[in-house]
């Protein structure tokens, strides 16, 4: 298209993040058609899903064109073992088959190396989260009615008495506010949204009585939308910045080759900060996707103030002035590093749990050498912290 080409080449990206940048946009207006027009309620609750398959379907059309047929075709096998499959089976069934599936996505784009065309990598991420936490939590609806004990207090407040309807199924999976980028949710949280029951999550019964109360401006988070917004253009202006003065392709040229060590040590650091800005920028329009929609809502910190920890998945200044290696991995991607505690880390027995999740943690991201490189690095400096 030549709109999008030239906009690419205005704004100094390919046409890829171009696609993407409209299709947030466009979320972000069916956002607030969805919060606006078909708030939440029971009485609403198949409109909702209706409204997330559809607009979610046309959101992945948008961006990945007929490649989002290769989630159609993870989710298949995945549903089908939840109905003829023993829970028990089933939880770690979807959890290798999701995971070999993606696996087999990025093996392809990293041997045929053709970036030319559109990588399905990023949404086949969030659904293979979502899809094993899915089973996971099934089975422990399941083990909670027949009055067996769960591990964690969180394995409770996500578990499915029984398993979800196509509908609910298909508006969970293609939800369009986070199906490209996340961050991820539990179908649990999924459903509180659509039907307007936050407030379960809740435990204490005087904080459920003021969500009660204030529903409708909580979830228009008017503060929180503002922050963010003021956060996006601040990575917007970082990532104008630093790419025009800080590109990585000038590690390669003869001139860095030549500079002492501490100029080339300064250039690299901001170099990788320049690069993080993608991603920041990548999450906080999807946050602002989230917000817009009513959704993201986690509950109430320690001053009585609302938290909106499940639409957003990273901390800026947390993971940019971390003093620890814990602190930072804590504030970034926060939807996985829930996915891994919660489908990986209280899965396997205690001795091999933190390798686990690192081994897991890496597989999902892709197989560049690096991935593993600082995935190791990071489970030893874990270990070794204990």
């Amino acid at each position: 298209m030549a709109f999008v080409d030239g906009l690419a080449k205005l704004i100094g990206i390919d046409n890829n993040q171009v696609f993407f940048l409209i299709c947030q946009i466009f979320a972000i207006f069916c956002g607030c058609i969805l919060r606006v027009y078909i708030p939440p309620g029971s009485s609403r609750s198949k409109q909702r899903h209706l409204f997330e398959f559809i607009i979610g379907v046309l959101v992945l059309y948008m961006g990945y064109g007929p490649y989002i047929i290769h989630l159609v075709i993870q989710a298949i096998p995945a549903y089908l073992m939840l109905v003829f499959l023993p829970l028990s089976f089933a939880q770690y069934g979807i959890l290798i088959f999701s995971m070999a599936y993606l696996s087999a996505i990025h093996i392809y784009q990293l041997y045929t190396g053709n970036h030319s065309s559109v990588d399905i990598s990023a949404p086949l991420m969030v659904q293979t989260q979502k899809l094993s936490s899915l089973a996971f939590n099934i089975n422990d609806g399941v083990r909670i009615a027949a009055g067996i004990p769960v591990i964690r207090e969180c394995h409770k407040l996500n578990a499915i008495a029984r398993r979800p309807r196509l509908l609910q199924l298909g508006g969970y999976l293609f939800c369009f506010h986070n199906c490209m980028i996340g961050p991820s949710m539990f179908f649990a949280d999924y459903l509180r949204f659509i039907e307007g029951r936050e407030a379960d999550r809740i435990l204490d019964t005087d904080l459920q009585w003021r969500f009660n109360q204030k529903k409708d401006e909580i979830r228009v988070a008017r503060a929180e939308l503002l922050k963010q917004l003021k956060l996006l253009l601040l990575h917007t202006l970082l990532i104008v910045w630093a790419f025009s003065n800080f590109k990585p392709d000038r590690l390669l040229d003869d001139d860095f080759a030549r500079k002492t060590f501490w100029q080339k040590y300064i250039y690299v650091t901001i170099a990788c900060f320049a690069f993080r800005q993608r991603f920041y920028f990548a999450w906080t329009i999807s946050c602002v996707a989230n917000l817009c929609a009513g959704f993201g809502f986690s509950g109430f910190d320690d001053h009585g103030k609302p938290e909106y920890r499940f639409a957003a998945n990273i901390h800026f200044l947390p993971i940019e002035l971390g003093t620890s290696t814990k602190t930072i991995l804590d504030a970034w991607n926060t939807a996985t590093t829930r996915w891994l505690r919660e489908c990986v880390y209280d899965r396997v027995p205690k001795r091999y749990a933190v390798w686990a999740v690192f081994v897991a943690s890496a597989i999902w991201h892709g197989f560049h050498p690096g991935f593993y490189l600082a995935f190791v690095s990071a489970a030893l400096i874990t270990v070794c912290g204990r």
